[in-house]
């Protein structure tokens, strides 16, 4: 018996000593993987400031370590992925991707990456799922519903875009991103009015945003709201003059650009003031953009307009621009109208009882066109003008008949026509169209 007690205690001291061992031995490989764990975790913040710094290969080397050491660290797989990403990698960048789904199933921003990855790969659709999920997993998060609007732009649903931002930007305040995106989309569907709103909320978060008072200049232009349109203008005017006194020395390619920019600013300008009644103001307007842009032909269209609107003294004036025009562009119908309108027009002024060869100057504007296009209505108009003017009543009321067939609802037809005798149109059916 004594023998037997000494076995059996012998017996659980070995046993004591095997728990003792296999505890100390989960220990070790405890501590050794919560080490590596926080290992991982340095590493990674490490490589999180290379990809700050756009130090791509070295932010890679970080997020390989750190996956060496702990396979199942998400963030580390995220970091790899936006570095893949960078690289235009799209498919490794989805493996690793998908990896950190599987052990994180719940992670907004895999999603979001996801859908990222899906999109620089032109799966549009696929993209648009991952953002959704993405937007369901973290609905507050406004990145996710930019993308899904901005997928849904790419997809040609501009409409369900807008009804995303909609939505979101009728319960929040919204950021100024989210504010320029949703204002670009109302442009896209024709809505200038709600773009200018968005535009305005906008601004009101960035009050000295060029970009944004730009936008918002162009909704309240299209929207017809040309005093406000042209209070945004000026302003970006005088930004663009500060702009220009502090670049002095800058690139003949930056000064280009600068130029085209301003140039569209004076023809805005110059069309709110044609918009209201104001054509000296336009006027000028309009000559401050030829100077800086007097290759756009038209901006010299335009300045013939406003000539042409302000009064018979500037007819000349009118007639040097729309020349312009037309020598820029010689493709331009309404250059040629105005060009040969203002001729016409020239000759009523000086009061002559023979309009001498400016009738057939006017013509020589139009039929050059007209052999191009024979088919258009406003030239065969514009050509009944010169041969009334040239004294050939039946010519130009055959030339007004032709475009009546071509353009039965050509209403400047139609009432010059209406004004004549019955026994003049009939006449007129023998006489040739081109006279």
């Amino acid at each position: 018996m004594k023998r037997l007690l000494i076995f059996v205690a012998f017996v659980v001291a070995l046993a004591g000593c095997s728990n003792i061992k296999k505890i100390f031995h989960d220990e070790k490989v405890k501590n050794r993987r919560e080490w590596y764990q926080a290992r991982a975790k340095i590493i990674y913040g490490v490589g999180m400031e290379h990809l700050k710094a756009g130090s791509f290969d070295k932010a890679r080397s970080s997020a390989i370590e750190a996956i060496r050491l702990d396979p199942d660290y998400v963030p580390a797989r995220v970091l790899l992925a936006k570095v893949l990403l960078e690289d235009g990698d799209y498919a490794a960048a989805i493996e690793q991707l998908r990896r950190a789904e599987a052990i994180s199933p719940g992670d907004a921003e895999v999603a979001y990456l996801l859908g990222q990855a899906f999109e620089r790969r032109g799966q549009f659709a696929q993209a648009l799922k991952q953002y959704q999920k993405a937007r369901a997993l973290d609905p507050a998060k406004n990145a996710y519903i930019l993308a899904s609007a901005n997928v849904l732009v790419l997809m040609g649903k501009t409409k369900e875009a807008m009804e995303l931002l909609d939505l979101r930007l009728s319960r929040t305040v919204g950021n100024p991103a989210m504010l320029l995106f949703a204002g670009e989309i109302a442009m896209l569907n024709h809505l200038p009015e709600k773009a200018a709103d968005y535009f305005r909320r906008c601004l009101d978060q960035q009050p000295n945003s060029l970009t944004v008072r730009e936008s918002l200049a162009k909704a309240e232009f299209f929207a017809h709201h040309y005093a406000d349109a042209l209070t945004h203008l000026k302003v970006i005017d005088q930004q663009i003059r500060k702009m220009e006194s502090s670049k002095q020395s800058e690139s003949e390619t930056y000064q280009s650009l600068h130029c085209e920019k301003k140039s569209w600013v004076y023809l805005m300008m110059g069309d709110c003031y044609m918009a209201m009644n104001q054509p000296w103001r336009a006027r000028r307007s309009y000559e401050k953009a030829c100077q800086i842009a007097p290759n756009d032909w038209q901006i010299w269209l335009n300045l013939a307009k406003a000539n042409i609107a302000i009064g018979p003294d500037y007819l000349q004036d009118a007639i040097i621009s729309a020349r312009r025009a037309l020598a820029l562009n010689d493709q331009s119908i309404e250059a040629a109208v105005i060009l040969a309108n203002a001729l016409l027009h020239r000759w009523n002024n000086l009061g002559q009882a023979k309009p001498a060869s400016i009738w057939q100057d006017a013509m020589e504007v139009i039929v050059p066109l007209m052999r191009k296009h024979p088919d258009d209505p406003i030239l065969w108009c514009m050509l009944g003008r010169c041969y009334d003017v040239g004294g050939f009543p039946r010519k130009a009321t055959a030339c007004y008949l032709s475009a009546l067939r071509i353009d039965p609802n050509n209403s400047l037809a139609k009432s010059i026509l209406s004004k004549r005798t019955i026994p003049a149109i009939q006449n007129s059916t023998s006489a040739t169209n081109g006279g």
